[in-house]
């Protein structure tokens, strides 16, 4: 799809092209938690089955990430607000019914960490 951003012409990819970027973008990037559950739902939505499975396998990977850092002790005030925040972004994958239940089970392992 072209629309004009900046003066421009340029292409902004939709569909299927625009999901495998997204799982592109998703992979490369080291935080852990830079996965949207909207976001991921609105991948998921427009995506092929063979790119639900790869969208599953990289989120899972986040989500695993995020619960294993959970396991690290908390000992300064930040370090305890980006544990709350972790538990936050995994609870709301592991209680959304929009979410595959293979993708619920690995956010809801961050439960354990309460």
């Amino acid at each position: 799809m072209l629309i004009w951003q900046n003066e421009q012409l340029t292409t902004v990819q939709v569909g299927e092209d625009a999901v495998q970027a997204y799982i592109k973008t998703t992979a490369q990037r080291r935080e852990i938690n830079c996965v949207g559950l909207r976001d991921y739902c609105a991948a998921r939505q427009a995506a092929t089955p063979a790119q639900r499975a790869q969208l599953d396998a990289v989120v899972s990977a986040k989500l695993a990430h995020g619960v294993a850092t959970l396991a690290l002790p908390a000992r300064t005030w930040y370090q305890k607000r980006a544990r709350q925040i972790t538990r936050n972004w995994l609870a709301g994958f592991a209680q959304s019914t929009d979410v595959p239940a293979a993708v619920r089970a690995v956010a809801a392992q961050g439960g354990m960490y309460e």
